[in-house]
C-alpha cells in the first residue's frame, strides 16, 4: 500500500514539472533552456523596477513586446561568480541581491574592482601582521598589544589601541566604498532614464521610430562612418558671435576650423556626448519634436538644443553631400515606367519644390525669407 502511494505521489510530481515546460534564457541571442542546459541556473527577474530595467538593458530587450511577457529568466551564464552566493554544497545557484547580469558576447567580462581591492587589502594586512610577528619576540609583542597610537584633530584627541584603530580604518574604507558604489548606482540610474540612445539600444521598434534606421545595429554602423570627427565641431553659436573668424568662410568646413581651433570642442563645454547630440538630432528630424521639449527630454537649455541641430545639420550635409544622389541614366532607362516609355524616354529627373513647416525665427530679417505666402507659416523651402 506504502508503495502503491509512494508511486502515485512521484507520478504527480513529474506530471506537475512536465506541465510546467522548460525555462528558457530572455537575453538577446542567447538559446539556452533548461533542458538542453541542465548544468546552467535559471534566474527570475527581480521585482524592483529599477533592477528589472537594469537587467532589460544589459539583456538588450527593452522592447515593447517584451515587457507584456510573465516569467522572465536570465540564465547563470551571464553571470560573473562573485555575483553568486557560496552554498554549503559548493554550487554557486543563488544570486547575491542586487545582482546584474554582465557576461554577453557584445560585452567584456570584467572583474569585480571593489572585490579586487578588498582581497589586495586582506592580503596586505596579513603580509604587515606576519612581518611584525617576525621581528618582535614574546615580549616585544606583548608591548605593541599594550601600545596606544593617537591622533589630534584641532582640540580633540582620540587615542586607540594598535587593534582598535586598525577596525576603526577598515570600517571607513568599507563605508567609502559602500558611497561609491551608491554613487555609481545612482549616475546608472539617470543615465537609464534619460532619453539618449543607450535607453533605446535594445528596442529596435524604438529605434526605428524616432530615427527611421531599421535597427540598432544598422544607426552604430552609421555612426562609426561620421564618428571620426564628430568630437573636433565648432558649435554654431561660436562661430557667429567669435569676431576673429570669417563665419561664411569658416562655417561648417571641418578643415577650416580645426586648423584655427584644435582639440575638442571650441567654446562652451559641451552638454551631451557627441553619439546623443547625434540622436537629438535625429529624432529632430524624423519626429519632428519642438526645441522646448528636446531641451526637457535631454535637461539642457533650448539655445544649446538649436545649437547642436545647427551645428549638426551643416555637419551632415559635409559628410554625405558628396555622395552621389543622381542615378545613372542606363539604370533609369531600365526602371522607366510604363506610362513614361515611348514618350518620355530621355527623363533623368522630375524637380519640385516643397515647403517644410518650422518655427518662427527670432530673427526679423529671417522671419520675413521663412515666411511662405502659399502655406501662410513659416517654412524651410527646397528645390
Amino acid at each position: 500500500m506504502a508503495d502503491e502511494l509512494a508511486a502515485a505521489a512521484g507520478g504527480k510530481i513529474a506530471a506537475k514539472k512536465k506541465k510546467m515546460g522548460h525555462k528558457c534564457c530572455a537575453a538577446a541571442n542567447c538559446n539556452f533552456r533548461s533542458d538542453n542546459r541542465p548544468d546552467l541556473s535559471f534566474h527570475e527577474f527581480p521585482k524592483d523596477d529599477y533592477l528589472k530595467k537594469k537587467w532589460e538593458v544589459k539583456m538588450r530587450r527593452g522592447d515593447a513586446t517584451f515587457k507584456n511577457i510573465a516569467n522572465k529568466f536570465c540564465c547563470s551564464a551571464h553571470f560573473l561568480p562573485s555575483d553568486f552566493k557560496q552554498s554549503l554544497t559548493g554550487h554557486r545557484r543563488d544570486l547575491k541581491r542586487g545582482a546584474i547580469p554582465s557576461v554577453f558576447k557584445w560585452a567584456p567580462v570584467t572583474s569585480d574592482p571593489r572585490g579586487e581591492r578588498l582581497k589586495l587589502r586582506n592580503e596586505m594586512i596579513a603580509k604587515s601582521k606576519s612581518e611584525q610577528q617576525t621581528e618582535h619576540g614574546p615580549d616585544e609583542q606583548q608591548l605593541a598589544g599594550s601600545s596606544i597610537s593617537s591622533y589630534s584633530s584641532g582640540r580633540n584627541m582620540v587615542v586607540f589601541g594598535p587593534r582598535t584603530l586598525e577596525e576603526f580604518i577598515n570600517e571607513k574604507k568599507e563605508e567609502a566604498e559602500q558611497l561609491k558604489a551608491e554613487l555609481t548606482r545612482a549616475k546608472e540610474k539617470e543615465y537609464i532614464f534619460t532619453f539618449g540612445l543607450e535607453r533605446f539600444s535594445g528596442s529596435n521598434e524604438d529605434i526605428n521610430f524616432y530615427t527611421g534606421f531599421p535597427d540598432y545595429q544598422t544607426l552604430i554602423e552609421f555612426w562609426k562612418y561620421i564618428e571620426p570627427n564628430s568630437s573636433r565641431l565648432t558649435y554654431y553659436s561660436y562661430l557667429k558671435n567669435s569676431t576673429d573668424v570669417n563665419f561664411n568662410n569658416a562655417f561648417p568646413y571641418l578643415n577650416l576650423t580645426e586648423k584655427k581651433f584644435p582639440g575638442s570642442s571650441v567654446g562652451a563645454q559641451r552638454s551631451l556626448q557627441p553619439i546623443d547630440e547625434f540622436w537629438l538630432f535625429l529624432t529632430r528630424l524624423r519626429v519632428g519634436l519642438l526645441e522646448r521639449d528636446l531641451a526637457f527630454r535631454f535637461n539642457i537649455s533650448v539655445p544649446t538644443v538649436s545649437d547642436i541641430i545647427i551645428t549638426w545639420s551643416n555637419y551632415m550635409y559635409i559628410m554625405l553631400g558628396s555622395l552621389p544622389v543622381w542615378t545613372s541614366r542606363e539604370v533609369i532607362k531600365l526602371h522607366l515606367p510604363e506610362a513614361f516609355r515611348g514618350r518620355f524616354e530621355n527623363v533623368r529627373c522630375i524637380i519640385d519644390c516643397t515647403e517644410v513647416k518650422c518655427e518662427k525665427p527670432q530673427d526679423l530679417q529671417k522671419q520675413s525669407e521663412f515666411y511662405s505666402e502659399y502655406k501662410a507659416h513659416n517654412t524651410y523651402k527646397g528645390l
